[in-house]
């Protein structure tokens, strides 16, 4: 569904007036109308907070937002784009508000009147309003979708809250009765598994982290005692002993900040967790909780203005989550769940700040038959040998983190000039990295950012192979050759404590041919494990002068050659690496020139691609069903394969339909609208391939192929 979108954006004129811009975009025609241009309003944050009345306030408020004459620019503006949108169908509003303008974070914009006919617009279901932060924090973070939600409650009610802190107690054990039965009844009206996980133990700092660490963990339900210290947020949670501990806003928000697999949602239930509205010390939403996760890279979070009564929060959170279930739009969750207590008095309480623009925190869930229909897809390519499974990213992504986490450091680090929204593509960094110093220097790099962080990740596991092996891996200096071995290390940890490993349970299936656009060895080890012999061969397109005519260039090989006459097979399957491999650094595709020059390569006269593409391997392409893992429609390395390799190695027409079943991870870091992405990667694809998306991560569709593959297999046998 394509939702027309307004946003509003306040930034600071001068000491007395605000300035606004407004614009409308409608998805359906690609066009985006400014509707307001830099006009001056006068907000009076100081006679606001004055205003203790909840009705009296909300007209205020909208009357210095959108004016009080009907000729006001910014009311005509937004009434004219209320009336282009029609009466039943959604609109979502965004709110963003600049730095330099923080005083306006503090006033409560959930209660704007409508500037037409005066009524509440945040009750309508229809009416997707958020506080919108724009921030450049997009560490990847892939979906689950078929396996439903993860939820994790957490209570702190210490022992001496009343005796010291002069609090009254949380009833923990009906908080969390009243939170499972909201995650239930969300479950039965969205037909969607969600789990509910309560944090046993204290609710510590410490074990908040481990449970985030170790859980899975999509949302995260926080319900404590929290006020303001000098204009800072602080949170009375627990200590070891379950006594209370004051730990400040930006703690919790660095807890959960540097957890790997963030939550998607967080729910603060605060007695002043988003800012009080008769607090005087208030000086803005930015320095309260809320606000603070989202701009850390938390991409939704949900908080109250106040202490929400146990009637509002019974209606409202099973709403909020069975809608986002079912749509997975966090904007329209909130709007369905306000429109369910608009009769209450504490209505305006909830608040959303966001960081996402489509308000997509996951593809929605469609039915499960869906799913396994690419599954069962290709498992049928499968049966007849005709499968070739294409291993991107997404699959490492665990062991190695996001290349967009290693491109933002590299750009802070050395100062990357380009445009904010080219910091977080590897490529480019690379590039500039590779100019201002060498290449030598960008992979040198490279190699000590994913040294460090299988240090870090696996520091006990390291230490306890030092003691079995007497290898040095923790201290020795991170030459070539180290991450190699850290990575073979590490990937038998995994394998042996996770049982559904993603290389692992693709190791056991029967493919002949693999396409490994990642550089590590990961697969080849997995299919050492499983009894097979596996043959890897490297893509072909690095160039060198010749040492007897320094003008003649030839093309590098790199690997072992393949036997004379190999034929890949079930048992003795092919990996062909097209980016290279970590063990030759000079293999390694990783800077834009870098991918430019694979592409003239690759798309040589087929005389000449032969030698960099080996036959076996487009004999494999040639008719056969591809299954892409791990990729996002923007990565690099799936643009370069699609126009270099795949579509060069693809069916004839006289050979049918071939099926392509790609799996993709929404990336919350970028606005994506999932089914244009999915058009996307499918134009790529002519009529004579059957495209099919799996929209959730790689290790979820690998899991249920491996599922699908075992039913197929036990049956063929009975």
């Amino acid at each position: 569904m394509s939702v027309r979108e307004i946003e509003i954006r306040i930034e600071r004129a001068d000491d007395a007036l605000w300035r606004l811009d407004m614009r409308l975009t409608d998805p359906d025609n690609d066009l985006e109308n400014v509707l307001v241009d830099r006009a001056d309003i006068s907000i009076d944050v100081d006679a606001l907070a004055r205003e203790t009345d909840r009705d009296a306030y909300g007209k205020r408020l909208s009357a210095m937002l959108f004016g009080v004459s009907d000729a006001d620019p910014v009311g005509v503006a937004f009434r004219d784009a209320r009336r282009a949108t029609g009466g039943d169908e959604a609109l979502r509003v965004r709110l963003s508000i600049a730095a330099d303008a923080s005083p306006l974070h503090g006033l409560r914009w959930e209660t704007l009147r409508d500037p037409g006919d005066g009524s509440r617009l945040l009750v309508q279901d229809n009416f997707w309003f958020s506080r919108f932060l724009a921030v450049h924090d997009v560490r990847y973070r892939p979906a689950t979708r078929h396996r439903g939600f993860d939820a994790l409650v957490v209570v702190a009610n210490p022992t001496d809250i009343e005796s010291k802190w002069r609090l009254p107690a949380i009833p923990r054990d009906d908080v969390v009765a009243r939170a499972r039965a909201a995650v239930a009844s969300a479950a039965r009206d969205s037909m969607v598994d969600m789990r509910c996980h309560v944090l046993e133990g204290q609710a510590s700092l410490t074990n908040l982290r481990d449970a985030l660490t170790w859980l899975d963990i999509d949302i995260l339900y926080l319900v404590c005692h929290g006020a303001f210290a000098q204009g800072s947020p602080r949170l009375l949670l627990e200590g070891s002993d379950g006594t209370g501990q004051s730990v400040s806003g930006a703690a919790f928000v660095e807890c959960v900040r540097d957890i790997e697999r963030r939550p998607r949602l967080v729910l603060l239930a605060s007695c002043e967790g988003a800012g009080a509205m008769d607090d005087e010390e208030h000086e803005g939403a930015l320095a309260a909780v809320g606000p603070s996760l989202a701009a850390a890279g938390i991409p939704a979070v949900v908080a109250m203005q106040g202490t929400i009564s146990m009637a509002s929060s019974d209606r409202f959170m099973p709403r909020l989550l069975a809608e986002l279930s079912r749509s997975g739009r966090v904007d329209r969750a909130m709007s369905v769940g306000r429109a369910s207590i608009r009769e209450e008095d504490d209505w305006w309480m909830p608040v959303l700040f966001m960081r996402l623009k489509s308000g997509r925190l996951w593809q929605g869930m469609r039915g499960d038959a869906e799913d396994l229909d690419v599954v069962e897809a290709v498992a049928a390519d499968m049966e007849i040998g005709q499968c070739v499974p294409v291993l991107g990213p997404g699959l490492i992504e665990p062991l190695f983190g996001s290349s967009r986490d290693i491109a933002q450091r590299w750009a802070e680090r050395y100062a990357f000039p380009l445009a904010p929204g080219d910091r977080d593509d590897l490529a480019q960094v690379a590039q500039y990295l590779t100019y201002r110093q060498s290449r030598n220097m960008a992979l040198g790099e490279l190699r000590k950012e994913l040294v460090a962080r299988i240090r870090e990740t696996y520091a006990d596991d390291l230490r306890r192979i030092e003691a079995a092996t007497g290898e040095k891996l923790l201290g020795a200096p991170v030459l070539p050759g180290l991450l190699d071995s850290l990575v073979r290390h590490v990937g038998k940890v995994e394998r042996d404590r996770n049982p559904r490993d993603p290389h692992r349970l693709l190791a056991a299936m029967p493919f002949p041919v693999f396409i490994n656009a990642n550089r590590d060895n990961l697969l080849c080890d997995a299919l050492e494990e499983a009894g097979k012999k596996p043959h890897v061969a490297m893509c072909t397109w690095v160039k060198e002068r010749t040492r007897d005519n320094k003008e003649t260039l030839r093309y590098v090989k790199f690997g072992e050659p393949l036997p004379p006459d190999f034929e890949p097979s079930e048992q003795t399957p092919l990996i062909f690496h097209v980016f290279g491999n970590l063990a030759d650094q000079n293999s390694i595709v990783l800077t834009e020139d870098d991918y430019f020059d694979f592409l003239i390569a690759v798309t040589a006269t087929r005389a000449v691609s032969g030698l960099r593409v080996p036959s076996v391997v487009t004999n494999a392409l040639s008719g056969s069903g591809l299954m892409l893992l791990g990729f996002q429609p923007d990565d690099w390395g799936l643009r370069v394969l699609l126009r270099g390799v795949l579509i060069r190695s693809g069916a004839p027409a006289s050979q049918g339909s071939v099926r392509v079943a790609v799996q993709m991870a929404f990336d919350e870091g970028v606005s994506l609208n999932p089914e244009r992405a999915a058009q996307y990667v499918a134009k790529y694809f002519d009529a004579n391939f059957d495209t099919r998306v799996f929209w959730g991560s790689a290790s979820d569709f690998v899991d249920r192929l491996a599922d699908v593959w075992a039913r197929r297999s036990t049956a063929a046998v009975a």
